[in-house]
């Protein structure tokens, strides 16, 4: 209870409202996201065929939000949930169950003085970036995956993860999603695991204040494209030695 108090404190810092959807849902909102229904657990004597399944997912419900708000006229959506879901499991007659956090962006970043662009994937990739940091302490690493999910445009899909645990994938919708779920426009998703993120939890401890100041050093480098940043990251640390204590990019 404490990880999930802490994220759902931090997603609300990070500027996301928090939503709270039932977990049985439709087939037509699961294999609106290109997931079988299979994926999730059929209820023997479900109420309607609305709330027939178990999800196996927080994604059906978040894009069906999204799909939702935006023929409402709403077309800034920065979303969340915290819940469980649920996958058949042949050990035992009950499904397993395991929480996750749900994340979509879509519509216009904030601006005063140009006109707003539409959000995309590095919008996305800072702010789980962000969460990972403020709730575990840990700072994730992002693979582009090798092949991407149903839902995920191929190109715009990655992994990610928290030193050797996987936590989740990050992506943007495929256009034929964006067209089941009749979105109109773009929109960005991620679904995260709680728990491989407490697995990394690091409690906060205090230091004793340096007693000298922090120097600081700009370094330019030339590189080919197809170098991830993490990678590079990683090289200018490992050469920096002890003393380094961080390593951003500022610019490319």
């Amino acid at each position: 209870w404490s990880l999930r108090r802490r994220l759902r404190g931090t997603l609300g810092e990070l500027g996301l409202d928090g939503a709270i959807f039932p977990v049985f849902t439709a087939a037509r909102d699961i294999e609106a996201v290109g997931m079988s229904p299979a994926e999730g657990v059929r209820l023997s004597n479900p109420l309607s065929e609305e709330r027939a399944i178990l999800r196996p997912s927080l994604l059906p419900r978040l894009v069906a939000a999204v799909g939702l708000a935006r023929r409402r006229g709403e077309s800034r959506v920065r979303m969340f949930e915290l819940g469980a879901v649920f996958a058949p499991d042949d050990a035992s007659v009950l499904p397993r169950e395991t929480t996750r956090v749900g994340i979509a962006l879509a519509g216009p970043r904030d601006a005063w003085l140009e006109r707003p662009e539409e959000v995309d994937f590095y919008d996305l990739k800072g702010l789980v970036e962000e969460l990972c940091e403020r709730a575990t302490g840990a700072a994730p690493r992002f693979v582009p995956c090798a092949e991407a999910p149903a839902w995920a445009r191929p190109r715009a899909a990655a992994e990610v993860g928290l030193g050797e645990v996987r936590v989740g994938t990050m992506c943007l919708l495929h256009p034929d999603v964006v067209t089941r779920a009749d979105l109109g426009r773009p929109a960005l998703v991620a679904e995260l695991d709680a728990a491989a993120l407490g697995v990394t939890l690091r409690t906060p401890q205090a230091k004793a204040p340096p007693r000298f100041p922090a120097v600081r050093r700009d370094v330019a480098l030339c590189v080919r494209r197809a170098v991830p940043a993490a990678d590079l990251v990683a090289a200018l640390a490992a050469l920096a030695g002890p003393f380094c204590t961080s390593v951003a990019l500022f610019d490319r």
